[in-house]
């Protein structure tokens, strides 16, 4: 165990950070949850309002609600978005964006739901064209994002998930800043541990079919905008932004 931790710890410092807690500890923890391992979802294990309580806790204590408004002063935690960043990543504020450059920017007009732990994320636009068939989305996502964002036009359906578990951790894995579903996922409560943000309409627990259909790098319509490949996203808990350029 100690020396799990050491080595876990070591990796860390070497700059590959999230992808070793997810190869070492996450996948580990998924492939054992049929045997009884709970842990895959902290709220399963500890109960929703855990987090909410530790939260409140550790900010009436003055010396450690100090050193989170300091870190959060330079980026590096960010509790109360419910996130953990690493390094010196910028905040986002789609109000502030909006406000700041109000003919740059378009807004998209649908309601989406948040998974995962990051509830601010942003970067350049990748996409996906399908419909109740996640091939295409588990390639791109098996490839380096390079701090991207996967937007995926599944037609709106509730009938079929485009992502779970799996292929978010490859997500995570792979350096992706964020994904953005017109569609449904499954595996929420999983997904709502890994650090990345996920925008979609809703969950159902049924996966897709695998037909290797779709298209991808296309520009996308849906929400009122266009999702447009080289461009630029940004989303938080207000909403989902697009500009031409980047806005950071």
């Amino acid at each position: 165990m100690w020396y799990n931790m050491f080595d876990l710890a070591r990796k860390y410092a070497l700059g590959e950070a999230m992808k070793h807690q997810v190869e070492m500890v996450q996948q580990s923890e998924f492939a054992a949850a049929d045997k009884g391992c709970i842990f895959v979802s902290h709220q399963q294990a500890v109960g929703t309002g855990y987090f909410d309580a530790m939260t409140n806790v550790i900010r009436g204590n003055p010396v450690f609600g100090d050193s989170i408004d300091r870190c959060n002063q330079r980026g590096t935690v960010s509790i109360l978005e419910g996130t953990i960043e690493e390094g010196t990543m910028q905040k986002i504020s789609t109000p502030d964006l909006c406000d700041q450059n109000p003919q740059q920017v378009q807004v998209c007009e649908l309601a989406f739901n948040a998974y995962g732990q990051r509830m601010q994320f942003g970067g350049a636009i990748e996409t996906v064209k399908c419909f109740e068939d996640n091939s295409l989305v588990k390639e791109a996502l098996a490839r380096d994002g390079a701090g991207k964002v996967l937007v995926v036009d599944g037609g709106g359906s509730h009938r079929r998930a485009l992502c779970g578990d799996q292929v978010a951790a490859d997500a995570v894995k792979n350096n992706w800043a964020g994904l953005v579903f017109y569609g449904c996922i499954r595996d929420v409560e999983e997904i709502d541990e890994l650090p990345i943000g996920v925008k979609a309409l809703g969950s159902v627990p049924i996966k897709t079919d695998k037909r290797g259909e779709g298209q991808a790098n296309v520009v996308l319509r849906f929400g009122g905008v266009l999702f447009t490949p080289g461009h630029f996203l940004y989303a938080d808990r207000n909403g989902v932004i697009i500009a031409e350029t980047s806005l950071l």
